[in-house]
């Protein structure tokens, strides 16, 4: 596999929004189990540009959240070549907390793919300890198949018509070669009731998987596992989900069309 094959990957985890202590808890557990781990030795001791050559505490976490006014949030590891960002994420009338890092800055190999077991194992502890809600692995290339062409047509249907001739056309898939429905953005739907999309790996919370009946369609995942009696961790194919492998499309254009997703998705709206 060359590099080029694939896209940016990021891993995103969705949480409830909480006070900036409880928050700080909830990064320090994950920070822990980041050094617990020793994912490629990704150990966080930045906060901002601030070095520590001891253990960080929740209490350094709670003063750098309240001094940082930008919308970014950056924790790093000692060469700074890994980073775990902080954002708000707007899903419908709600803001959640989001924690993201790239998998290309994770995985040292990258694209070749690790073993599978630690990486979940990894990806499990870090979704638990951030309290998440939601998670997912949101890849660019399927991110334009899923939301470009929806995107652009409703900044088309604002713009007044002398202007339209002068809009960028996104880069996204014109001619739907891929034979896949335009979903409706994470900042649209009730995250809680329904996933922006399918990617490669899913951690799905039970009022989604009750609304998409997911339990029918276990022989559509190469991987599924209870993580607590409210989600699921759910993984579409052995390896990254590659929209130009026939097996992983059909998997993928199956699950949309079996869930119902987007049709979902839109009820979750109203």
């Amino acid at each position: 596999m060359k590099k080029e094959d694939f896209t940016y990957i990021r891993f995103k985890i969705l949480s409830r929004k909480e006070s900036d202590l409880e928050l700080s808890k909830k990064i320090l557990a994950v920070i822990n189990e980041l050094e617990k781990h020793n994912y490629e030795k990704k150990n966080v001791k930045y906060l901002g540009d601030q070095y520590f050559k001891n253990e960080i505490t929740s209490n350094e976490i709670h003063t750098y959240l309240t001094k940082k006014q930008k919308d970014i949030t950056v924790f790093s590891n000692e060469t700074k070549d890994f980073n775990l960002f902080l954002t708000e994420e707007i899903c419908g009338d709600e803001i959640y907390d989001c924690l993201w890092f790239s998998f290309n800055a994770l995985i040292h190999s990258f694209p070749k793919i690790p073993d599978l077991k630690p990486l979940l194992n990894l990806l499990k502890s870090l979704f638990i300890n951030f309290n998440g809600m939601y998670a997912y692995t949101e890849d660019e290339e399927i991110l334009l198949v899923y939301f470009a062409q929806r995107s652009y047509d409703k900044i088309l249907s604002q713009l007044p018509f002398e202007y339209i001739d002068f809009l960028p056309k996104p880069n996204f898939d014109p001619d739907n070669r891929f034979n896949i429905p335009s979903h409706f953005s994470i900042n649209e739907i009730n995250i809680s009731q329904v996933p922006n999309g399918f990617w490669w790996i899913n951690f799905l919370g039970k009022k989604q998987i009750e609304n998409l009946n997911l339990d029918n369609t276990i022989n559509d995942w190469y991987y599924t596992e209870v993580i607590d009696h409210e989600h699921t961790l759910y993984v579409l194919t052995d390896t990254f989900l590659n929209l130009d492998n026939k097996e992983h499309l059909l998997k993928l254009q199956n699950l949309i069309h079996q869930t119902h997703l987007i049709t979902i998705q839109e009820k979750s709206i109203k």
